[in-house]
């Protein structure tokens, strides 16, 4: 995993976080808070047989430690996975607030989730605009 921040000139408050090989959790992206206000997500090309298959980010906008399989997300996306690959974007106009930014991906909406199995293995990369 290499986890890319960049910060633009000081005429424009925002930072754009970039993930390329998005495979567990990613604490504090922004190393502090802002506001959330784009996230998007790519999986690359599934199997066949996998296709159709969901995975779930989940996402936490504290500053407590997260703990997979325990932390409650505030936020949460399913994303089916297609032969193709899947691009899924998420603009939040008006941006939420958070303390710290947290995301992590497992194969369940439960919060007992703990993995992603390899049924469910095509890689994942993602982008966050922040302010």
């Amino acid at each position: 995993m290499t986890l890319k921040l960049a910060n633009l000139p000081d005429a424009l408050p925002y930072k754009i976080v970039t993930e390329d090989a998005f495979d567990g959790l990613v604490t504090d992206i922004t190393q502090g808070s802002g506001i959330l206000y784009y996230l998007s997500f790519k999986s690359t090309a599934l199997s066949a047989n996998n296709a159709g298959v969901s995975y779930y980010v989940k996402v936490s906008f504290t500053s407590s430690a997260i703990t997979v399989g325990t932390s409650t997300p505030d936020l949460m996306f399913q994303i089916t996975g297609s032969s193709s690959g899947t691009t899924v974007q998420i603009p939040i106009p008006g941006g939420l607030a958070y303390s710290a930014l947290s995301l992590w991906i497992v194969d369940s909406n439960a919060d007992n989730a703990t993995t992603r199995t390899a049924q469910n293995s095509g890689a994942v990369s993602f982008a966050a605009i922040t302010g």
